[in-house]
């Protein structure tokens, strides 16, 4: 007589910068795995509050849910919001009976105080995956995607030490951009409530070196079949816009996103390249920051066990 193969839960829970859509997108590939059409669903990072979110930041990653959960199949889509646990549930209907994991990538699970402890109470045997990344090297490129979205006019130190001297701020109110890369800080919260064995991390700099070295450990941690795969590491990394201050002002009005909307592809393509600087680069004080993240560094690798020297030089 068969016996049925209970199916487990995984978390891919930040960090935001690391080469989380990267490993979505592996993990997607496997067919003992389903993962949520909404990547980032957010569902138990309730302390993050929808309300309190930036006009900007509301427009750009909410959308209707009624709406939305009202069509089959469910349309894959980056990011949300999900509050409501029958929506949630809905997000693992279309799953193959025959997988034996349901995954979802929510980034802001590693920032939220609460998440960790409301993931251990709903799925206590879960998987979590954590991306990690040489924390400077997420910041510079935070900064690039806040100049391209039009969030920032410029990437500097000054832009950093204000967004962090906030008096309000938080997940969709500010950028966050130094507070993101305090790994350590933030896994004391995950590895308080799960044991070592149940927490994969994943250091970006592997994934760029040897992408099928980093997915064979992966299966191994989830035990799940390994197979070669096909694709390549890709980092969103685009470039620099000429203009970021008349960048921001379009995007902020919404001018951008309609007009774009009414270009044909290739237009489309030629005017984004015409408007970027594809050889600039982010230059901040990369020492001042290092010397900033080291205590944490040395955090995640008491909590860990992992040797991060790379990132102290």
């Amino acid at each position: 007589m068969e016996t049925q193969m209970t199916v487990k839960r995984l978390f891919i829970i930040g960090a935001a910068k690391c080469g989380t859509t990267t490993v979505d997108q592996m993990l997607r590939s496997h067919p003992e795995i389903y993962m949520s059409p909404i990547k980032e669903p957010n569902y138990f990072s309730t302390d993050i509050r929808v309300e309190d979110f930036n006009t900007f930041y509301r427009e750009n990653n909410t959308r209707d849910l009624e709406e939305y959960f009202s069509q089959r199949p469910l349309t894959p889509v980056h990011l949300d919001f999900v509050r409501n646990p029958h929506q949630y549930d809905a997000l693992f209907e279309e799953a193959p009976k025959s997988v034996r994991f349901l995954g979802e990538s929510s980034t802001s699970y590693l920032y939220s105080e609460v998440a960790a402890e409301k993931v251990k109470t709903a799925y206590p045997d879960a998987s979590i995956i954590v991306c990690v990344r040489n924390p400077v090297d997420r910041l510079k490129s935070h900064l690039k995607m806040a100049l391209q979205g039009g969030f920032i006019k410029a990437a500097t130190d000054a832009e950093i030490e204000a967004d962090h001297g906030r008096k309000v701020k938080g997940w969709g109110v500010s950028e966050l951009f130094l507070e993101l890369g305090k790994y350590g800080e933030q896994l004391e919260r995950w590895y308080a409530n799960f044991p070592r064995h149940q927490i994969h991390i994943i250091q970006f700099e592997d994934l760029v070196e040897d992408q099928q070295k980093v997915w064979n450990e992966l299966c191994s941690f989830l035990n799940v079949s390994i197979f070669a795969l096909e694709s390549k590491v890709h980092e969103n990394s685009g470039g620099i816009p000429k203009f970021p201050r008349l960048n921001a002002a379009l995007r902020s009005s919404g001018l951008v996103r309609g007009t774009m909307r009414l270009l044909p592809e290739k237009m489309k393509n030629r005017l984004k390249s015409n408007l970027t600087d594809h050889q600039a680069s982010i230059q901040i004080d990369e020492d001042r920051w290092r010397e900033y993240y080291l205590n944490d560094i040395q955090r995640l690798e008491g909590l860990s066990g992992l040797s991060l020297d790379r990132w102290k030089k």
